[in-house]
């Protein structure tokens, strides 16, 4: 399986310095200026591609999180990364961000990306006994 990481953002110049990133950083990217375009690339991936969303929440014709929920619903095992020039706080206390979700504020470092991806892509922590 391998990671296919959907860039989702209305704003050209940061699709394609995140993409650019991405790369380097050796993922699998597709850049998308509408959700509907994410959408449709989602339904085209294949099984074998673990999929995730690193969107921007302020989307002109739909949220990024109501873009999330569409893909979730046909891909339940998609990870996301939300990002967004307002504060996580806001966003969370606007019912938008749940604070457990992944995020970046913009603008955001190579660092931040590459931490956030990580995060997102590792399998839940299991206590053992």
């Amino acid at each position: 399986m391998s990671q296919l990481i959907l860039v989702v953002d209305d704003m050209e110049p940061c699709r394609e310095v995140t993409c650019q990133v991405l790369n380097i950083l050796g993922y699998r990217t597709q850049s998308f200026g509408t959700c509907a375009e994410a959408i449709a690339a989602a339904e085209r991936a294949t099984e074998d591609d673990q999929l995730v969303v690193f969107t921007d929440i302020n989307m002109p014709e739909m949220s990024g999180v109501a873009l999330v929920q569409e893909i979730v619903a046909r891909r339940p095992e998609t990870k996301v990364i939300y990002t967004s020039g307002d504060s996580r706080n806001a966003l969370v206390r606007s019912g938008l961000l749940n604070e457990k979700e992944e995020f970046l504020a913009k603008p955001y470092t190579t660092s931040a990306i590459a931490s956030a991806v990580q995060r997102a892509t590792q399998p839940p922590f299991e206590a053992t006994r």
